[in-house]
C-alpha cells in the first residue's frame, strides 16, 4: 500500500497526551450462540464483560502505524459534503439505500477515491447499504439517529458474511466487476460534531488482537428475512494485551479509516473498534457522527 504521511495528521499536533481510561464491553462466556439485535435489545443474548480500559491519544503515536499491521490509519481528508445537514436527515431514520444523484454517492466518492489512490486497488465501491449516522444518547443530543454508538468491542462483519454483502452489493448496482485476487471493506469514521467529543471511537492495534480472542455473532437490524438485516460479524473476548487508541478533539476533516475485513488475512482482527463515552467531554457538544462502508477490489 501507498504511504500515508503526507495525508496525516502531525504527530506533535497536540503537545500533552490525553490518554484516558474508560468502559469498554467485551463478550463475557457464552454457552450459546451469541445474537446481538440493534433494533431490538430483548432480542440479544450477549453476556458483557465491561472493563476499564487505557484508551490513548493516538497524535504521538501516529508514525508508529500501519494499515497492513495495526488495521487503521488516522488521515486528514477534507469533504465538500460531510457537514451538509441534508447528508444527515437523508441517512437518520432508516437505512439508506443511494441514488445516483444524491449527496451519499458524491460524499461516498471522495472515500472511494481517496482509498483507490492510497491502495492502488483496481476497483473502488460503496457496500450496499448507505451511510450510517450515529448520535450521542445524551439528552441534549440534537436529533437521534437510528443507530445509537456501538458501545461493544467488535468488527462489524465476519469472513463468512463478506460474499454475501459482495453478491448484495453487485445484485443492488450491477457492475462489470472482473475476476480479483484480494478484496477488502474499508471503514471511513469521522466526527461531524465540534470537539471535545462526548462520545467517540476507540481503535485497537490489530497487532495486539489474536484470533483466539475472537466471539462470532449473529448480528440484525429488523426483520431477518430482509437482505441485509441479518449477517455474521465479530466481538472479542477481553485481553490485558489489547492496546487502545483514539484522537480526541476530532476536526470534520479528520477520518478514522479502518478495515473491517481483508481476504488475504480474513481471520486477522484488526481493526476491533468501540465506541466510548469519553470522560474529557462529558460537557461538550453531544457527539454526530458519519461512516462510509467501501469496497476495493485487485487484480
Amino acid at each position: 500500500m501507498a504511504t500515508l504521511s503526507p495525508e496525516m495528521p502531525k504527530s506533535d499536533d497536540r503537545k500533552s497526551s490525553k490518554d484516558v481510561v474508560a468502559k469498554l464491553n467485551y463478550v463475557g462466556e457464552m454457552h450459546d450462540r451469541a445474537v446481538y439485535d440493534i433494533r431490538n435489545p430483548a432480542g440479544s443474548n450477549i453476556v458483557w464483560d465491561t472493563r476499564d480500559v487505557t484508551i490513548h491519544d493516538v497524535r504521538p503515536h501516529l508514525d508508529k502505524f500501519t494499515m497492513d499491521t495495526q488495521g487503521f490509519a488516522f488521515v486528514k481528508l477534507p469533504s465538500k459534503f460531510a457537514e451538509n445537514p441534508e447528508l444527515f436527515e437523508g441517512n437518520r431514520k432508516a437505512r439508506h439505500f443511494v441514488t445516483d444523484d444524491s449527496l451519499d454517492v458524491q460524499y461516498a466518492q471522495e472515500i472511494c477515491d481517496y482509498i483507490q489512490n492510497m491502495t492502488g486497488a483496481r476497483d473502488v465501491f460503496p457496500r450496499l447499504g448507505g451511510l450510517v449516522m450515529r448520535t450521542s444518547t445524551r439528552a441534549s443530543a440534537e436529533k437521534a439517529a437510528w443507530a445509537p454508538p456501538a458501545e461493544f468491542v467488535h468488527l462489524d462483519f465476519a469472513p463468512q458474511a463478506m460474499q454475501g454483502w459482495i453478491d448484495k452489493t453487485l445484485a443492488a448496482k450491477p457492475r462489470d466487476l472482473k475476476p480479483y485476487s484480494r478484496v477488502q471493506l474499508f471503514q471511513a469514521w469521522r466526527c461531524i460534531s465540534p470537539g471535545p467529543q462526548d462520545n467517540t471511537l476507540a481503535i485497537c492495534d490489530g497487532d495486539t488482537v489474536s484470533s483466539d480472542d475472537k466471539v462470532i455473532v449473529d448480528s440484525m437490524t429488523g426483520d431477518p428475512s430482509i437482505p441485509g438485516n441479518r449477517w455474521d460479524s465479530r466481538m472479542c473476548h477481553y485481553s490485558p494485551d489489547h492496546r487502545w487508541y483514539y484522537m480526541p478533539d476530532m476536526e470534520p476533516d479528520d477520518l478514522v479509516l479502518f478495515k473491517g475485513y481483508d481476504s488475504d488475512v480474513p481471520d486477522a482482527m484488526n481493526a476491533m473498534h468501540s465506541a466510548f463515552q469519553n470522560p474529557l467531554g462529558q460537557t461538550g457538544v453531544p457527539r454526530k457522527s458519519i461512516e462510509a462502508r467501501i469496497l476495493a477490489f485487485y487484480d
